[in-house]
């Protein structure tokens, strides 16, 4: 199984790379999204386009929680419900999806 890395190169726990490229992240606090309870999520890589629309979001936090959003096909409530763990790896995922080698057998 595959771990996801991060920016550094450095394995994310909590995370599978599919064989679609995208990346599972199992959370550590379940979160609701709109109707149902998720203690997964699917992230895919962000195209460039959402970076510019963050563009006009006010304040480095939101604009991440915004890609985050975008990434896992989630609203941004959902991403301000996260456990700070969560965060902190969902933030990590975007960093990875820079790299060209994002993966690590473990």
């Amino acid at each position: 199984m595959a771990q996801f890395l991060d920016r550094e190169g450095d394995p994310i726990e909590g995370t599978t790379v599919n064989d679609d490229g995208t990346v599972t992240l199992t959370l550590e606090k379940p979160v609701q999204v709109f109707s149902e309870t998720r203690s997964e999520l699917i992230f895919s890589k962000p195209l460039t386009g959402a970076l510019i629309r963050t563009d006009s979001i006010k304040g480095a936090t939101k604009q991440a929680m915004a890609l985050i959003a975008a990434s896992a096909n989630v609203p941004t409530p959902a991403v301000e419900a996260f456990d700070f763990a969560d965060f902190t790896a969902a933030s990590r995922i975007m960093g990875g999806f820079s790299r060209k080698s994002r993966t690590s057998e473990v």
